[in-house]
């Protein structure tokens, strides 16, 4: 009996192992399906054997257009990989270019070499491929850093930004180029293009009545040439109200140059603002304030009745620009000819909301659009300042500020009335840009910072808490020098509050420099206009027909600076036993 099962036992294995083995040689396919480029329609399909790559098919036809390859989607710039081994099913799709299409479009490049299309030469514009109804090439030197993207100059001179039929060529329209470019930071699907490697390229430009089918190949050539660093006047607004009289290089600031040679500017500005403009020299990173100006005497016959300002022995208007009314200005600076033109329309009486947003306070960007989190992001308004306090910042985080209508409900990406990113940045020590094409504020160093934007200037401050002020006057001839001596220091009972203990002689005159901890420029000028009620000594340094602070009576007194009211007050020190 024993025998019999023992017999039995090793057939019944003999048939598992079998089985095992039939199965064993069964082979796993995955399918391929191989659609049109409406998405839907299957030209055929293809079994796979797990593991092994696909094999290409024959290119198909249509009537009218030429095949173009497959793609891992209609739109898709990305060619479908047939020497990749398939895991699981997946689809290509056929894409095909428009015989019949025809394009006449002015077709240029626009990115940082050129001011996003400011100063649009001719070597900017690409040119049509002769006998090709729709390819264009432009060969260009492009270095490491320089971010561009591809549009079409529009008969009214301007670029075509808003994509009005296709006018456009990004990164998600780049082919085959990873060696060279990559995707500059952005948030949607027209991210610019980011040059990784200086050289000469050629960009060819395939353009298709399916406008998804736009296609931008890039040859690299050779090396480019080095990039000579050329000096560039700019010119600026600098005023009481408008930049605190501080130097202040911003978009908000800052002349449009046009191929005139003439000088645009467009800002709106409130009664009796007072003001000039001033040239700067941009060399590389680095801008300088030079020895161009231009007041009210350079202000043309035409526009002269919209100002006023003081007037010499004679009657004439000299010195800086005053404005009679609030308005929209918009100015025209001819450097050549030294003149100044405006016109004046009505005040944008529109009021905004601001917040930061990033990847800070232990979020990610757009978290302030979440209504739960909107009051932890949002700015306090105190007249044309907005502030958010206390805002702990660690190294390498981004940031930037952005602006949407008070009245607006819902807060979204596509809302958004204006961003204020590093270029709107002033006196703020250990911050930048994040890139040179990513312009968003890059952390430095970790702390503690109040967070500022001027509504008015369009000026954004971040700033360690805490100031830097030191006293300015006769005594040390106007230039302190950023001097320990100069220097005050915080109250040890209210870190608000700075205080400094001088000897004062007769008629000595003087005023406060605040500044951002560790700035060496943006800095607040703080007069007599600022001086309090509380200080005993008060009296003693106000004296009539005196802008600044002016000493009536020599001694020895303490003066203290509240910053966060701006405030000045002055005590005698009493002679100690």
């Amino acid at each position: 009996m024993r025998k019999v099962l023992s017999i039995v036992s090793i057939a019944l294995l003999i048939v598992a192992m079998t089985l095992s083995m039939v199965a064993c040689n069964e082979t796993e396919t995955v399918t391929l399906t191989l659609c049109d480029n409406d998405g839907t329609t299957v030209l055929s399909t293809q079994k796979v054997e797990k593991g092994k790559a696909p094999t290409m098919p024959e290119a198909p036809t249509k009537e009218g257009f030429t095949f173009r390859g497959w793609f891992v989607t209609p739109t898709s710039a990305k060619a479908f990989d047939f020497d990749a081994p398939m895991k699981e099913d997946a689809k290509a799709y056929a894409q095909w270019q428009d015989n019949s299409f025809v394009d006449t479009r002015d077709w240029v490049i626009s990115g940082t070499m050129n001011g996003w299309g400011d100063k649009l030469a001719t070597n900017y514009h690409m040119t049509k491929v002769a006998g090709k109804n729709n390819v264009f090439e432009l060969k260009i030197d492009l270095h490491v850093g320089d971010a561009f993207q591809l549009t079409v100059l529009l008969d009214t001179g301007i670029l075509d930004y808003n994509n009005k039929d296709g006018a456009r060529a990004s990164f998600r329209n780049l082919v085959g180029a990873d060696e060279y470019m990559e995707a500059a930071t952005g948030l949607d699907e027209n991210k610019n293009i980011s040059v990784k490697q200086d050289g000469n390229y050629t960009l060819t430009l395939t353009t298709d009545s399916n406008t998804s089918n736009n296609r931008l190949t890039v040859t690299r050539n050779g090396d480019a040439k080095p990039v000579e660093v050329q000096e560039v006047v700019n010119y600026y607004i600098k005023g009481a109200g408008i930049t605190n009289w501080a130097n202040v290089f911003s978009p908000a600031t800052r002349f449009v140059a046009g191929a005139d040679g003439k000088h645009t500017l467009k800002v709106q500005l409130k009664a009796g603002e007072e003001f000039m403009f001033m040239g700067a020299v941009t060399k590389g990173d680095e801008i300088k304030e030079n020895s161009q100006y231009f007041n009210i005497t350079n202000v043309d016959e035409a526009s002269i009745a919209l100002f006023t300002g003081k007037t010499d022995e004679t009657g004439k208007l000299v010195g800086n620009i005053k404005t009679k009314e609030a308005g929209i200005y918009d100015f025209v600076l001819d450097p050549e000819n030294k003149t100044i033109s405006a016109t004046k329309s009505a005040v944008d009486a529109t009021e905004y909301k601001y917040y930061i947003d990033g990847n800070i306070l232990g979020g990610a960007w757009g978290d302030y659009q979440n209504s739960e989190n909107e009051s932890k992001y949002k700015m306090t308004q105190n007249g044309d300042v907005f502030t958010i306090e206390g805002v702990v910042l660690n190294a390498d985080e981004e940031l930037v500020v952005r602006a949407y209508k008070a009245s607006e409900t819902t807060l979204g990406w596509d809302n958004i009335a204006a961003a204020y990113n590093s270029e709107y940045l002033s006196g703020s020590v250990g911050f930048s840009a994040a890139s040179k094409t990513n312009l968003n504020v890059k952390v430095g160093e970790s702390g503690t910072y109040n967070i500022t934007f001027n509504s008015y200037s369009k000026v954004l401050t971040i700033a360690k808490v805490g100031k830097d002020v030191f006293v300015k006057g006769t005594m040390n001839g106007w230039k302190h020098e950023f001097k320990d001596e100069f220097k005050m220091t915080a109250n040890s009972e209210n870190k608000d509050v700075y205080e400094i203990t001088l000897t004062f002689e007769k008629d000595v005159e003087f005023g406060l420099d605040a500044y951002n901890i560790g700035a060496k420029d943006g800095g607040l000028w703080v007069g007599k206009d600022k001086l309090g009620t509380d200080g005993d000594a008060n009296a003693i340094f106000t004296v009539e027909g005196k802008g600044n602070i002016c000493c009536s009576e020599a001694g020895k007194y303490r003066v203290t600076y509240n910053y966060k009211t701006g405030i000045i007050d002055i005590y005698k020190v009493q002679a100690t036993a």
